[in-house]
């Protein structure tokens, strides 16, 4: 047992980490990755640039 765990057990405070996710965050996660999917696939971010119009002699 480590130092810092003897004197947290000394305290009475029990060292635990919960990690729980809620359905907002469950929801926020899922539409940052469709979304980052979505905008990957998307032809606009794939397609060549557009070429300049040709310029005028006047």
């Amino acid at each position: 047992m480590a130092h810092d765990d003897a004197i947290v057990a000394l305290l009475g405070v029990k060292a635990e980490l919960a990690r729980k996710t809620g359905v907002f965050g469950n929801f926020a996660i899922s539409f940052s990755v469709i979304c980052n999917l979505a905008g990957g696939m998307s032809p606009t971010t794939s397609s060549p640039p557009t070429p300049a119009p040709p310029s005028r002699a006047d």
